[in-house]
Parts: C-alpha cells; structure tokens; sequence
C-alpha cells in the first residue's frame, strides 16, 4: 500500500514485523513513530537511561531496521508527520529534560 498510515497501523505493523533486539539501537519509549509507505521510520524517544537523537527505519518488505541520521536535538514524547512528495519525516515538539519544545 502505498498511502501513509496511521499512528495505530504504524504501531501494529512494528509489533508484527520485528522485535526489539533487532532494532541498531535497541528498545525505546515515548518515540514518534510514522509509517511512509513501505518504511516504519522511529525517532527519538527514551531507552530508560537517556532522551535520544536517534532516528531509524523499518522496512516492511525486506524486514530489517537501518539507522537514519540524528536529530539535532534529543527529545521524546514528539509526534512525526511524513512530509508529501518524497522521504522526508518532520519532527515536532517533544520534552528535551529540561524544556518542552516547540520546534
């Protein structure tokens, strides 16, 4: 399908498709998650120590992660938006540790 998917879908088809261990930065919470197209792409969040920069991808066909490049800031509690036209994932909000941001 090649239509975007919601949050929920999106979720589903991470649960489904693999588990965390095979994930190049293991287990996270409080992510953004989007799903364009055929790609889970999951940014930021917490690995229970740290807020993270991190971003990377699923693929749905081939079934494996690949890691995408950082964020410029740490955040988790974010929401991600699968931009028209191409690839691109925007990133907003989220909490940093020491502030809530808007960007």
């Amino acid at each position: 399908d090649d239509e975007d998917e919601d949050r929920g879908e999106a979720e589903k088809g991470k649960d489904d498709a693999s588990s965390e261990e095979d994930r190049p930065n293991g287990s996270r919470r409080r992510e953004g998650r989007r799903r364009r197209r055929r790609f889970i792409v999951v940014v930021g969040g917490n690995d229970g120590r740290a807020r993270l920069n991190s971003a990377e991808a699923y693929d749905v066909d081939r079934g494996v992660w690949f890691d995408l490049p950082p964020m410029s800031r740490r955040r988790w509690g974010c929401a991600a938006a699968a931009l028209p036209g191409g690839g691109d994932v925007a990133v907003f909000g989220g909490y940093d540790g020491r502030e809530r941001l808007n960007s």
